[in-house]
């Protein structure tokens, strides 16, 4: 995961590396996530001026779900999605590229209709099977984990993203007390049985 350089790793993923034939078998999705939103949780103070993670994934969500702020491209739709945005030739319209305050005014003042759920309804054919393999585990509630961070992915909260009915969500998890945790001065600890159940 980057960290808020944009281009170093933590040295703790070089072991994952020693064995490239099991490494292939890790969920590294997942630990983007992870790491995603536990820097968006950290990026909402103000004394915040950067945010590590891998922010093209939330750039990519967000430009697929409101159209109204995506830039312009012509580029196909191809897999993997998010590559759609990367590299030259991102013309912004409507509103200038960094504009903080149009953008914050712009979210407050959208309309429900605005929200795309399902964005990907349409370009199912341009994604390899592959990318539905594990489709079933998308719409898991569970703890998602990956060596000090933890986080819980609630998508009961989003059904209608994968095209399902929206029920009444269960009540939130805190995991306030999780996100306290961090792997300053931890060096020794064993994260698989510091987050056993």
């Amino acid at each position: 995961m980057p960290d808020k350089s944009g281009n170093r790793l933590h040295l703790m993923y070089l072991p994952l590396l020693t064995d490239l034939e099991c490494a292939g078998r890790y969920s590294c999705g997942s630990t983007y996530l992870t790491y995603l939103y536990r820097e968006m949780c950290r990026a909402i103070y103000s004394s915040s001026k950067k945010m590590g993670g891998c922010s093209l994934l939330l750039q990519s969500w967000a430009w697929y779900r409101m159209p109204f702020i995506q830039p312009r491209v012509e580029r196909d739709i191809t897999y993997s999605l998010a590559l759609r945005w990367t590299g030259r030739g991102l013309r912004f319209t409507g509103m200038p590229h960094g504009d903080l305050l149009g953008y914050r005014l712009r979210y407050d003042n959208m309309n429900h209709n605005e929200f795309l759920w399902m964005p990907y309804r349409g370009f199912e054919s341009s994604l390899p099977t592959r990318a539905y393999k594990d489709s079933r585990i998308w719409i898991s509630c569970t703890v998602v984990a990956s060596f000090a961070v933890i986080v819980w992915h609630q998508s009961d909260r989003v059904q209608l993203q994968y095209g399902l009915w929206q029920s009444i969500p269960n009540e939130v998890h805190n995991l306030d007390k999780m996100h306290e945790i961090d792997m300053r001065g931890h060096s020794d600890t064993n994260w698989a049985e510091q987050h056993a159940y």
